[in-house]
Protein backbone atom coordinates (compact mmCIF):
# COMPACT_ATOMS: atom_id res chain seq x y z
CA UNK A 1 0.00 0.00 0.00
CA UNK A 2 3.20 2.31 1.01
CA UNK A 3 4.27 1.79 -2.07
CA UNK A 4 1.11 2.68 -4.01
CA UNK A 5 0.44 5.69 -2.79
CA UNK A 6 3.94 7.12 -3.18
CA UNK A 7 3.84 6.17 -7.34
CA UNK A 8 0.38 7.64 -7.47
CA UNK A 9 1.00 10.55 -5.16
CA UNK A 10 4.61 11.15 -7.35
CA UNK A 11 2.46 10.93 -10.69
CA UNK A 12 -0.43 13.56 -9.32
CA UNK A 13 1.88 16.33 -8.15
CA UNK A 14 3.79 16.48 -11.68
CA UNK A 15 1.78 19.08 -13.12
CA UNK A 16 1.46 20.88 -9.23
CA UNK A 17 5.31 20.94 -9.33
CA UNK A 18 5.65 22.48 -12.68
CA UNK A 19 3.21 24.86 -11.06
CA UNK A 20 5.66 25.69 -8.03
CA UNK A 21 8.74 25.73 -10.71
CA UNK A 22 7.03 28.07 -13.07
CA UNK A 23 6.42 30.58 -10.82
CA UNK A 24 10.44 31.36 -10.31
CA UNK A 25 10.49 32.34 -14.29
CA UNK A 26 7.51 34.03 -14.20
CA UNK A 27 7.33 37.94 -13.79
CA UNK A 28 5.28 38.67 -10.16
CA UNK A 29 2.07 39.71 -12.83
CA UNK A 30 1.80 36.36 -14.50
CA UNK A 31 2.11 34.45 -11.32
CA UNK A 32 -1.70 33.55 -11.40
CA UNK A 33 -1.34 31.70 -14.56
CA UNK A 34 0.25 28.91 -12.13
CA UNK A 35 -3.29 28.03 -10.71
CA UNK A 36 -3.98 26.67 -14.56
CA UNK A 37 -2.20 23.57 -13.75
CA UNK A 38 -5.04 22.64 -10.90
CA UNK A 39 -8.10 22.01 -12.68
CA UNK A 40 -9.50 20.36 -9.71
CA UNK A 41 -12.27 18.70 -11.81
CA UNK A 42 -9.66 17.18 -14.26
CA UNK A 43 -7.55 16.17 -11.68
CA UNK A 44 -9.90 14.91 -8.81
CA UNK A 45 -11.48 12.92 -11.63
CA UNK A 46 -8.13 11.14 -12.25
CA UNK A 47 -7.22 10.71 -8.89
CA UNK A 48 -10.93 8.81 -7.96
CA UNK A 49 -10.61 6.81 -10.94
CA UNK A 50 -6.50 5.69 -9.99
CA UNK A 51 -8.10 4.88 -6.25
CA UNK A 52 -10.94 2.78 -7.47
CA UNK A 53 -8.41 1.04 -9.74
CA UNK A 54 -6.16 -0.32 -7.04
CA UNK A 55 -9.01 -1.37 -4.67
CA UNK A 56 -10.25 -3.54 -7.44
CA UNK A 57 -7.10 -4.90 -8.43
CA UNK A 58 -6.00 -5.36 -4.52
CA UNK A 59 -7.78 -9.03 -4.15
CA UNK A 60 -6.04 -10.04 -7.16
CA UNK A 61 -2.53 -9.01 -6.76
CA UNK A 62 -1.59 -9.03 -3.11
CA UNK A 63 -1.38 -13.27 -3.05
CA UNK A 64 0.42 -15.75 -3.51
CA UNK A 65 -0.98 -17.24 -6.60
CA UNK A 66 -0.06 -14.06 -8.42
CA UNK A 67 1.11 -16.30 -11.40
CA UNK A 68 -2.06 -17.91 -11.65
CA UNK A 69 -4.18 -15.39 -11.78
CA UNK A 70 -2.51 -13.65 -14.76
CA UNK A 71 -5.26 -14.66 -16.89
CA UNK A 72 -7.84 -12.16 -15.09
CA UNK A 73 -5.39 -9.48 -14.33
CA UNK A 74 -5.12 -9.51 -17.91
CA UNK A 75 -8.56 -9.13 -18.24
CA UNK A 76 -8.70 -6.56 -15.63
CA UNK A 77 -6.05 -4.53 -16.58
CA UNK A 78 -7.42 -4.09 -20.38
CA UNK A 79 -10.82 -3.34 -19.09
CA UNK A 80 -9.70 -0.56 -16.65
CA UNK A 81 -7.79 1.06 -19.30
CA UNK A 82 -10.33 1.30 -22.36
CA UNK A 83 -12.89 2.11 -19.90
CA UNK A 84 -10.49 4.95 -18.09
CA UNK A 85 -9.73 6.10 -21.77
CA UNK A 86 -12.86 6.29 -22.51
CA UNK A 87 -14.15 8.74 -19.18
CA UNK A 88 -11.04 11.01 -19.97
CA UNK A 89 -11.44 11.30 -23.33
CA UNK A 90 -15.32 12.49 -23.46
CA UNK A 91 -14.03 14.92 -20.21
CA UNK A 92 -11.30 16.04 -22.06
CA UNK A 93 -13.56 16.73 -25.01
CA UNK A 94 -15.91 18.59 -23.02
CA UNK A 95 -13.62 20.92 -21.25
CA UNK A 96 -11.76 21.91 -24.63
CA UNK A 97 -14.84 22.36 -26.38
CA UNK A 98 -15.78 24.61 -23.61
CA UNK A 99 -12.66 26.46 -22.64
CA UNK A 100 -13.85 29.52 -24.13
CA UNK A 101 -17.50 29.50 -22.19
CA UNK A 102 -15.01 28.71 -19.06
CA UNK A 103 -12.89 31.52 -19.35
CA UNK A 104 -15.77 33.99 -20.20
CA UNK A 105 -17.40 33.17 -16.88
CA UNK A 106 -14.35 32.99 -14.71
CA UNK A 107 -13.15 35.78 -12.81
CA UNK A 108 -9.97 37.35 -14.42
CA UNK A 109 -10.99 35.21 -17.68
CA UNK A 110 -8.57 37.60 -19.60
CA UNK A 111 -5.90 36.74 -17.96
CA UNK A 112 -6.42 32.92 -17.52
CA UNK A 113 -7.33 32.60 -21.10
CA UNK A 114 -3.14 32.90 -21.80
CA UNK A 115 -3.41 29.51 -20.32
CA UNK A 116 -5.39 27.66 -22.84
CA UNK A 117 -3.06 25.49 -24.04
CA UNK A 118 -1.55 24.40 -20.82
CA UNK A 119 -4.70 22.69 -20.21
CA UNK A 120 -5.09 20.98 -23.53
CA UNK A 121 -1.54 19.92 -23.18
CA UNK A 122 -1.28 19.14 -19.49
CA UNK A 123 -5.05 17.34 -20.25
CA UNK A 124 -3.74 15.23 -23.08
CA UNK A 125 -0.95 14.18 -20.53
CA UNK A 126 -3.39 12.74 -18.02
CA UNK A 127 -5.31 11.19 -21.05
CA UNK A 128 -2.13 8.91 -21.37
CA UNK A 129 -1.81 8.51 -18.27
CA UNK A 130 -5.38 6.85 -17.76
CA UNK A 131 -5.06 5.24 -21.29
CA UNK A 132 -2.14 2.73 -19.89
CA UNK A 133 -4.51 1.90 -17.04
CA UNK A 134 -3.00 0.24 -13.52
CA UNK A 135 -0.03 -0.10 -14.41
CA UNK A 136 1.59 1.15 -11.32
CA UNK A 137 -1.08 -1.39 -9.35
CA UNK A 138 -0.31 -4.13 -11.39
CA UNK A 139 3.49 -3.69 -10.34
CA UNK A 140 3.69 -2.40 -6.97
CA UNK A 141 1.36 -5.93 -6.04
CA UNK A 142 3.87 -8.26 -8.07
CA UNK A 143 7.25 -9.38 -7.38
CA UNK A 144 8.79 -6.82 -9.66
CA UNK A 145 7.64 -3.79 -6.51
CA UNK A 146 11.25 -2.94 -5.66
CA UNK A 147 11.28 -1.54 -9.79
CA UNK A 148 8.89 1.37 -8.32
CA UNK A 149 12.23 2.39 -6.66
CA UNK A 150 13.77 2.85 -10.12
CA UNK A 151 10.56 4.33 -11.24
CA UNK A 152 10.46 6.91 -8.18
CA UNK A 153 14.08 8.01 -9.23
CA UNK A 154 13.40 7.84 -12.96
CA UNK A 155 10.18 10.30 -12.05
CA UNK A 156 12.29 12.58 -10.08
CA UNK A 157 14.92 12.88 -13.22
CA UNK A 158 12.18 13.46 -15.78
CA UNK A 159 10.58 15.91 -13.81
CA UNK A 160 13.99 18.18 -13.30
CA UNK A 161 15.15 17.78 -16.79
CA UNK A 162 11.75 18.92 -18.62
CA UNK A 163 11.72 21.80 -16.48
CA UNK A 164 15.02 23.11 -16.86
CA UNK A 165 14.88 22.54 -20.62
CA UNK A 166 11.25 23.64 -21.34
CA UNK A 167 10.25 26.54 -18.90
CA UNK A 168 13.12 28.85 -19.45
CA UNK A 169 12.09 28.38 -23.08
CA UNK A 170 8.59 28.07 -23.70
CA UNK A 171 7.63 29.37 -20.27
CA UNK A 172 3.85 28.52 -19.07
CA UNK A 173 3.67 26.17 -22.33
CA UNK A 174 7.32 24.01 -21.56
CA UNK A 175 5.91 23.79 -17.84
CA UNK A 176 2.73 22.32 -19.64
CA UNK A 177 5.03 20.17 -22.67
CA UNK A 178 7.45 19.19 -19.48
CA UNK A 179 4.51 17.65 -17.56
CA UNK A 180 2.66 16.00 -20.27
CA UNK A 181 6.17 14.63 -21.65
CA UNK A 182 7.04 13.29 -18.16
CA UNK A 183 3.71 11.19 -17.57
CA UNK A 184 4.03 9.74 -20.97
CA UNK A 185 7.61 8.54 -20.49
CA UNK A 186 6.95 7.38 -17.24
CA UNK A 187 3.74 5.16 -18.09
CA UNK A 188 5.52 4.35 -21.61
CA UNK A 189 8.07 2.64 -19.47
CA UNK A 190 5.53 0.96 -16.79
CA UNK A 191 4.14 -0.31 -19.77
CA UNK A 192 6.92 -1.87 -21.87
CA UNK A 193 8.06 -3.41 -18.20
CA UNK A 194 5.15 -5.00 -17.33
CA UNK A 195 4.86 -6.31 -20.84
CA UNK A 196 8.55 -8.08 -21.07
CA UNK A 197 8.40 -9.47 -17.50
CA UNK A 198 4.66 -10.19 -17.33
CA UNK A 199 3.68 -10.32 -20.89
CA UNK A 200 0.65 -8.71 -20.19
CA UNK A 201 -0.28 -5.24 -22.21
CA UNK A 202 -4.24 -3.50 -22.28
CA UNK A 203 -4.28 -2.26 -25.90
CA UNK A 204 -6.90 -4.29 -28.42
CA UNK A 205 -8.68 -2.65 -31.32
CA UNK A 206 -11.16 -0.98 -29.27
CA UNK A 207 -8.54 1.92 -28.67
CA UNK A 208 -8.69 3.01 -32.26
CA UNK A 209 -12.49 2.97 -32.56
CA UNK A 210 -12.19 5.44 -29.14
CA UNK A 211 -9.98 7.65 -31.02
CA UNK A 212 -12.18 7.75 -34.21
CA UNK A 213 -15.33 8.27 -32.32
CA UNK A 214 -13.66 11.05 -30.36
CA UNK A 215 -12.79 12.91 -33.36
CA UNK A 216 -16.29 12.42 -35.03
CA UNK A 217 -17.72 13.70 -31.10
CA UNK A 218 -14.91 17.31 -31.39
CA UNK A 219 -16.28 17.21 -35.04
CA UNK A 220 -20.33 17.45 -33.95
CA UNK A 221 -19.49 20.41 -31.46
CA UNK A 222 -17.23 22.25 -33.79
CA UNK A 223 -20.02 22.39 -36.67
CA UNK A 224 -22.33 24.16 -33.96
CA UNK A 225 -22.72 27.50 -34.38
CA UNK A 226 -21.83 29.72 -31.06
CA UNK A 227 -24.90 30.84 -28.44
CA UNK A 228 -24.30 34.28 -27.32
CA UNK A 229 -25.61 32.94 -23.38
CA UNK A 230 -22.68 31.72 -22.58
CA UNK A 231 -24.20 28.73 -20.24
CA UNK A 232 -26.29 28.07 -23.00
CA UNK A 233 -23.75 27.59 -24.94
CA UNK A 234 -21.94 25.01 -22.30
CA UNK A 235 -25.47 23.13 -21.38
CA UNK A 236 -25.87 22.78 -25.54
CA UNK A 237 -21.98 21.78 -26.90
CA UNK A 238 -21.73 19.59 -24.08
CA UNK A 239 -25.19 17.32 -24.53
CA UNK A 240 -24.39 17.10 -28.41
CA UNK A 241 -20.65 15.77 -27.24
CA UNK A 242 -22.27 13.57 -24.77
CA UNK A 243 -25.12 12.53 -27.40
CA UNK A 244 -22.80 12.03 -30.56
CA UNK A 245 -19.72 9.98 -28.19
CA UNK A 246 -22.34 8.61 -26.08
CA UNK A 247 -24.16 6.73 -28.81
CA UNK A 248 -21.41 5.67 -30.62
CA UNK A 249 -19.03 4.29 -27.83
CA UNK A 250 -22.65 2.29 -26.94
CA UNK A 251 -23.14 0.99 -30.71
CA UNK A 252 -20.03 -0.01 -31.24
CA UNK A 253 -19.56 -2.27 -27.83
CA UNK A 254 -16.01 -0.95 -27.01
CA UNK A 255 -16.83 -1.46 -23.46
CA UNK A 256 -19.14 -4.06 -22.76
CA UNK A 257 -18.90 -3.04 -19.05
CA UNK A 258 -20.19 0.05 -19.77
CA UNK A 259 -23.01 -1.30 -22.10
CA UNK A 260 -24.12 -3.69 -19.40
CA UNK A 261 -23.87 -0.36 -16.90
CA UNK A 262 -26.18 1.35 -19.22
CA UNK A 263 -28.98 -1.41 -19.58
CA UNK A 264 -28.93 -2.15 -16.03
CA UNK A 265 -29.87 1.84 -15.67
CA UNK A 266 -32.32 2.30 -18.17
CA UNK A 267 -33.90 -1.49 -16.96
CA UNK A 268 -33.96 0.52 -13.53
CA UNK A 269 -35.19 3.93 -14.98
CA UNK A 270 -38.07 1.13 -16.23
CA UNK A 271 -38.90 -0.46 -13.01
CA UNK A 272 -39.47 2.83 -11.32
CA UNK A 273 -41.69 4.66 -14.32
CA UNK A 274 -45.14 5.12 -13.11
CA UNK A 275 -47.63 2.83 -14.77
Amino acid sequence: FVWNRIIVDGKTVVPHRDGDVLSVYLSPGDHELTYVFAPPFLWGFCNYIALVTAALLLLYLFSPSFRRKLAEIKNIYRKTSINQFILGSLLLIGIVANLDSIFLLMPKGNIYEAGRWVVIIVGCGKLVDMLFGPSSEIIVYSKYYRFNIVLIILLAILIITANNLLIPVYGIEGAAMGAAVTLIVFNFIKFVFIWWKMDLQPFTFAFLKVIFICALAWGAQVIMPRIDFVIGDMIVRSVIITIVFGSLILWTNVSPDGNNLFRKAIGYLEKRAPG
